[in-house]
């Protein structure tokens, strides 16, 4: 899940602001982390919990499958 949700975060994220979210991410800084998403991706808190929906319901459809 959370390669899912770094994956999209930065999909979502220009160029230039991906190094500065992987900084705040390496040192857990999630208030910085959080601040930099918000200002940068309209809608990001919805972005990614769509994305970890899909996940878990792939996920959970391969684990019936077996």
């Amino acid at each position: 899940m959370f390669h899912v949700v770094v994956n999209t975060v930065l999909t979502e994220l220009p160029e230039e602001d991906k190094k500065k979210f992987l900084t705040h991410l390496h040192e857990d800084d999630n208030v910085k982390l959080w601040s930099h998403l918000r200002e940068k991706i309209d809608g990001v808190e919805d972005k990614i919990r769509v994305v970890g929906e899909k996940f878990l319901a792939t996920l959970h459809k391969d684990i019936k499958r077996i």
